[in-house]
C-alpha cells in the first residue's frame, strides 16, 4: 500500500505560527496576496503559488478544516524541523518567503495547533481525580473567562481605532467653521463698505472731487468681481465638506455606540452562561449532599431493622428456652422430695452434735436432708450470680440472681426475703 502523501505546510506558506489566531492569518494571506498575485509575480509558476495560498487560506480559516488537519498531519512539524537549516533557505517556487531563522524553543517540542480534547485543557490539565462534572464546570468557566479576554482586548484596540477617526474628523471640522467664519467676516465687510459708499455718495463725491482721488478702473472692478465669486465658491465647498465630514462623524459615533452595544451584550451572554454554570454546579452538589444523606439514613435504617432482627430472634430463643428451663426445674424439684422422702431423716441441731462416729453420720445426714431444696432453711450468705437467667422461684429474668449455700437454689434478692427465715 502506498504511504500517505503529506500535505503542504500550511502555516509556513501563510507565514504565521501554528498557535496564529484568525486575524492575525487574514492579516498575513493579505500582505501575501498583494505580492504573489499573477498580476504583480512575474514568475512562470505565479498562478500555482497564488492558489496554494488561496488553499491554506482556506484551510486554516475553516475551523473544521483546521483541527483535521492538525489532527491527521502532526508529523509536518517534524519534517520541516529536519529540513530546517541555521542558513537562510534559498528562494523555493513551492514555499514563498523564508521562515524566520530563529524559532522558539518550545515550538519545535510539539506538534503544530494540537487538537483541543475537551476539558479544561485552557490553564491546566484536567485533575485525574477529578469528576466529569466538576471537570466540564471547570472547562466551561475557563473558556468563558478566554473569550472575555481577547473580546475585551479587540474592543479596547476598536474602539481606539473609532476615537483616533472621531478625533481627526473634529479637528477637520473646527478648521472648516474656522475658514467659513473668515470667509463671511470679510463678505460683511465688504457688504458693509458698500452700504457707506450707498449712504455717503454725495460727500464721498466731494471728497473725492477735491481730494482727486483716482477712480477704480474696470479692470479693478473685475478683479474684485472674480475674488468675490471666488470666496463665495470656496464658501460653498467647504459648507459641503463640512456637511460631510458631520455626517461621517454622526457615522462613526453610531459605529462606536454600536460596537460597544456588543461588546457589553456579549459580556452579558457570557455572564449569564457562567451564571448557570454557577447555579448547575450548585444544584449538582446539592444533590450530591442530598443523595449522601439518602445514603446514610438508609444504611441506618438497614442497621436499625439487622438489630430489631437480632433482638427478636434472641427473645423468641429466650422465650422457647424458658418453658424448657421451668419443666427441668420442676422435674428436679419433684425428684429431690421424693429422694428426700425415701431417705429422710430427722434433722439435728448443730448442739446435739458430738465428735463420735454416730455424731459424723448423724452430721451427713443432716446435710444431706439440708440439700433438699423443699426444707432447706435458706439461711447463710448468699452469693451473687452474674448472667442473665430466670428465679427459679418467679420464673422471672433478671440480670443476676443469688444463689442459696446450701441447696443451690437460684433466685432473686425479692425472693430471697421470702425464702430466708429472717
Amino acid at each position: 500500500m502506498a504511504p500517505t502523501a503529506i500535505p503542504d505546510d500550511y502555516y509556513a506558506i501563510l507565514e504565521v505560527a501554528p498557535t496564529a489566531t484568525p486575524e492575525t492569518i487574514t492579516k498575513s494571506y493579505r500582505r501575501l496576496a498583494l505580492l504573489r498575485h499573477p498580476d504583480k509575480n512575474p514568475s512562470s509558476d505565479a498562478t500555482k503559488v497564488f492558489q496554494l495560498l488561496n488553499n491554506s487560506y482556506e484551510i486554516l480559516m475553516d475551523e473544521s478544516k483546521r483541527r483535521e488537519y492538525d489532527r491527521t498531519y502532526p508529523q509536518i512539524a517534524k519534517t520541516r524541523l529536519r529540513t530546517t537549516q541555521p542558513t537562510p533557505r534559498k528562494p523555493s517556487t513551492k514555499y514563498f518567503p523564508v521562515r524566520p531563522k530563529t524559532r522558539p524553543a518550545a515550538t519545535p517540542q510539539t506538534p503544530p495547533n494540537p487538537p483541543q480534547e475537551p476539558g479544561p485543557t485552557l490553564f491546566t490539565s484536567e485533575p485525574k481525580n477529578e469528576p466529569p462534572s466538576e471537570a466540564k464546570d471547570l472547562s466551561a468557566l475557563k473558556a468563558i473567562f478566554i473569550r472575555k479576554q481577547e473580546r475585551a482586548s479587540r474592543f479596547a484596540k476598536e474602539q481606539k481605532e473609532c476615537e483616533d477617526v472621531i478625533r481627526e474628523i473634529n479637528k477637520r471640522i473646527r478648521q472648516l467653521q474656522n475658514a467659513i467664519r473668515e470667509l463671511d467676516i470679510r463678505r460683511k465687510a465688504e457688504e458693509a463698505e458698500k452700504l457707506d459708499e450707498a449712504v455717503n455718495g454725495w460727500s464721498a463725491w466731494l471728497i473725492s472731487s477735491f481730494g482727486k482721488k483716482p477712480a477704480e478702473t474696470e479692470e479693478e472692478k473685475q478683479q474684485k468681481m472674480r475674488e468675490r465669486i471666488e470666496r463665495l465658491n470656496t464658501r460653498t465647498s467647504k459648507e459641503k465638506s463640512l456637511q460631510k465630514k458631520e455626517l461621517e462623524l454622526k457615522d462613526k459615533k453610531k459605529a462606536l455606540a454600536l460596537l460597544r452595544e456588543k461588546f457589553v451584550a456579549a459580556n452579558s451572554q457570557d455572564d449569564d452562561i457562567k451564571r448557570e454554570v454557577v447555579r448547575g454546579a450548585s444544584q449538582q452538589q446539592k444533590r450530591e449532599r442530598k443523595a449522601a444523606e439518602d445514603r446514610g439514613k438508609a444504611e441506618d435504617a438497614r442497621t436499625k431493622q439487622e438489630r430489631e432482627r437480632k433482638e427478636k430472634a434472641r427473645a423468641k430463643e429466650e422465650a422457647e428456652e424458658k418453658p424448657n428451663s421451668e419443666q427441668t426445674r420442676k422435674d428436679e424439684a419433684k425428684k429431690l422430695r421424693e429422694d428426700f422422702q425415701s431417705n429422710s431423716t430427722e434433722p439435728k441441731t448443730p448442739n446435739d452434735y458430738t465428735g463420735s462416729e454416730d455424731t459424723t453420720q448423724s452430721s451427713a445426714s443432716a446435710s444431706t436432708s439440708r440439700s433438699a431444696r423443699g426444707l432447706c432453711s435458706h439461711d447463710g450468705c448468699w452469693l451473687k450470680i452474674e448472667g442473665r437467667m430466670a428465679c427459679e422461684y418467679c420464673f422471672n429474668t433478671y440480670n443476676y440472681l443469688l444463689q442459696c449455700p446450701h441447696c443451690k437454689m437460684d433466685a432473686c434478692s425479692a425472693c430471697q426475703q421470702t425464702l430466708r427465715p429472717w
